[in-house]
């Protein structure tokens, strides 16, 4: 393996691990500690193995995907060749949950731990109450893709996710060696910025391989009733996005909280349903503030 990717996996290792923060943020993380996903054994497990790992990608897509990147300019020049720095790298795996903390007078990612897999209803429920006790707002949901090295993708699901998943999670990898990357710790607008980024090299180059490999291979999935009337989901959570920023600005806090959970009950109703709809949600979906 070239020793940039070692680098880059080294380095990404560090920077989620837990570092000097203030006394609320300790607490969470004594809190999720005993559910934490183990991160240096997920890394160890795949540089110090030799046989083919469990969930190792079929070559021949990968070499679709590689192919893809550099064709859109995202190779780096190694002499005569192109080729990908860090070296494109995934596996497909049970994701992990994912705990978001956010303020609860403001809509920020204060803090995000990721936590086993397995975890039961009780134990989400326990974990984000202790949180919430602490004065946050809190959720935990699985997440859809990790970028570790290598990057974790969903073992099931329809192909042409999986094969946006890769892109993203790379993309994310490859901005981790430039400023923009190096950014996203930095919270706030930069992590938005940054998977806006992702998400969006995800779904055209991840749909571009998609159309010239796989269309008509893989059966369409069924497809969801449509809602009553015209409800539109994305129209209706930018619009609660942006009434639960005017409320928090004023210092409406409770107001807040429970105008989300009303709305959360009326997109239940409509055929969406959303286990939690508060800051912290806001926080990890923050592509409705936009």
């Amino acid at each position: 393996m070239p020793r940039m990717a070692a680098l880059g996996a080294a380095l990404i290792i560090l920077s989620l691990l837990p570092s000097s923060q203030p006394y609320e943020a300790d607490s969470i993380q004594g809190y999720a500690r005993p559910y934490a996903f183990d991160v240096v054994s997920w890394e160890a497990d795949y540089f110090l193995r030799l046989a083919p790992a469990h969930g190792a990608p079929d070559r021949e897509m990968a070499n679709r995907i590689e192919a893809a990147l550099i064709a859109q300019g995202l190779g780096t020049t190694l002499g005569p060749f192109r080729a990908l720095l860090p070296p494109l790298s995934f596996r497909m795996a049970k994701l992990p949950n994912l705990l978001v903390v956010s303020p609860r007078d403001r809509i920020e990612q204060y803090k995000t731990v990721l936590l086993d897999p397995d975890l039961t209803e009780a134990q989400i429920n326990e974990l984000e109450a202790s949180v919430d006790r602490l004065g946050f707002s809190s959720e935990i949901e699985r997440v859809g893709g990790v970028a570790l090295y290598p990057s974790m993708v969903p073992d099931e699901g329809r192909l042409h996710d999986i094969l946006s998943t890769v892109v993203h999670e790379w993309t994310h990898q490859y901005l981790f060696f430039r400023p923009l990357g190096q950014a996203y710790w930095a919270g706030g607008d930069m992590v938005t910025i940054n998977e806006t980024v992702a998400e969006a090299a995800g779904e055209e180059i991840g749909q571009m391989i998609y159309q010239r490999y796989y269309a008509g291979i893989e059966p369409e999935p069924p497809s969801r009733p449509a809602p009553s009337g015209n409800f539109d989901f994305r129209r209706e959570m930018r619009s609660i996005r942006l009434t639960v920023d005017a409320m928090l600005l004023q210092k409406q806090v409770e107001q807040a909280e429970a105008y989300m959970e009303e709305r959360r009950l009326y997109l239940w109703q409509n055929g969406y349903h959303i286990r939690k709809l508060n800051q912290a949600y806001f926080a990890f979906h923050g592509s409705y503030g936009t």
